[in-house]
């Protein structure tokens, strides 16, 4: 073989190998850059998470007389038996009571006793505002919830519904609610069945069709809707008739119909 030969075949395999190291040190340089990436995006990722949990932690006091827990890869705070929770104007206590820090999500409700009794139903408080009910689900952020079996006193009006639906601080939905003047909202003599309705603490609920109950049986007597004012000032509405009993007349119903303000008012200047 010829000297020009031979250096021209040792040129050409220089040429070839370099090329090969070019490549394979972009593809480690690509590769490691992509890793550093990733790797900086989990790193933010739970630093954000864990900020966020110790913001929520340290702004909420809370106590349970069995034990809490908090569990790290959930997110998650688990209080059990004679929980509390205070977060600014908002109360909670339950029998058991679970703060999601993902979600910003608090979920409550009852425990059971040693007999399989429920015990220690949620009492949820926010402002002058105190509901009781079977279990509730209360979002910290967006200030809404979603409330099972929720038990309220209106102005000497118990109200009890199957679900509420808490759009804000004021503003309410309920869907097969009893409204009643009896003290036992859970087992009413009497009541008046709602099937939807808006309700707005201390001032009026508007509701849907309803009709009267009395001892669970329909009768009747119903509305395709309704104005219940619950102020203490004087408002146009509907008055929840009182249910009377004697030997002579039987039960009756008294102090019911519909109230009008303007219209007292202009007969008052008569």
């Amino acid at each position: 073989m010829s000297l020009s030969k031979v250096i021209h075949y040792y040129g050409t395999a220089y040429k070839q190998h370099f090329c090969c190291l070019m490549l394979l040190l972009s593809i480690l340089g690509f590769a490691q850059k992509s890793v550093t990436d990733i790797a900086v995006v989990d790193t933010t990722f739970q630093d954000s998470v864990i900020e966020k949990q110790d913001v929520l932690v340290d702004k909420i006091k809370r106590h349970a007389d069995g034990y809490m827990i908090v569990n790290r890869k959930e997110n998650k705070l688990y209080m059990y038996d004679g929980a509390e929770l205070y977060y600014q104007d908002i109360e909670l206590k339950s029998g058991v009571i679970v703060l999601d820090y993902t979600t910003n999500e608090v979920s409550a409700g009852r425990i059971k006793d040693s007999l399989g009794n429920f015990i220690q139903p949620p009492v949820f408080k926010q402002g002058v505002d105190e509901i009781f009910p079977d279990s509730i689900r209360f979002n910290f952020d967006s200030k809404k919830a979603i409330i099972w079996n929720s038990r309220s006193e209106q102005q000497g009006m118990n109200v009890k519904a199957t679900t509420t639906k808490k759009q804000n601080d004021s503003v309410y939905y309920l869907r097969n609610a009893k409204i009643t003047t009896a003290k036992d909202v859970d087992d009413p003599e009497y009541y008046i069945r709602v099937r939807t309705a808006k309700f707005v603490p201390k001032r009026k609920m508007i509701s849907g069709l309803s009709n009267l109950y009395i001892a669970d049986v329909p009768t009747p007597l119903f509305l395709p809707f309704a104005y219940f004012p619950m102020t203490q000032n004087r408002a146009t509405g509907f008055l929840f008739p009182t249910i009377g009993e004697n030997f002579n007349r039987g039960y009756f119903l008294q102090n019911g119909g519909y109230y009008f303000v303007k219209l007292l008012s202009l007969w008052s200047y008569a």
